[in-house]
């Protein structure tokens, strides 16, 4: 990963964890307490094998973009995973998940956010599972928000 203006990026994180109490919000269903369920809608939708979604990890700073193409699902789905921290994109992650190896977990640190996402191919190929929490520094620690989101394929 790449940062090519450090103090930027920190002063534009800094100024929006200020500017904003971050708490979940309520989406279709009220999330308990210290829970985020990110409200999936498709960003873009090409062709029927390739499918990205906007997944809402700390609402007003942090998120990450998932592409998943599957020209064939049974033999497995390419994904990418690309964060935003304020705006910024970060370098995407990629990788393969298939029946044999349905599980990817990334650890993914950069400043004031992180987070600990696993990616899981449910055993029906039918939609691709992200959970683990994600969390943000406010003033002197960190605020974790769980998240929980299914990508429909």
């Amino acid at each position: 990963m790449t940062i090519r203006n450090a103090a930027g990026l920190t002063a534009a994180l800094i100024m929006a964890a200020a500017a904003m109490a971050i708490t979940p919000t309520a989406q279709a269903a009220a999330p308990t307490a210290g829970t985020h369920t990110s409200a999936m809608r498709p960003a873009t939708q090409g062709a029927e094998a390739d499918q990205t979604y906007n997944v809402t990890l700390i609402p007003g700073i942090y998120s990450v973009t998932v592409r998943a193409t599957s020209p064939v699902p049974s033999e497995g789905v390419a994904v990418e995973a690309t964060y935003k921290v304020s705006g910024i994109r970060e370098q995407p992650y990629s990788f393969r998940l298939t029946r044999s190896d349905s599980l990817k977990a990334i650890h993914h640190s950069v400043l004031v956010a992180k987070s600990d996402l696993t990616y899981k191919l449910n055993s029906d190929f039918s939609a691709i599972s992200v959970q683990g929490p994600a969390c943000f520094w406010q003033m002197i620690r960190w605020k974790c928000i769980d998240v929980s989101a299914s990508l429909p394929l």
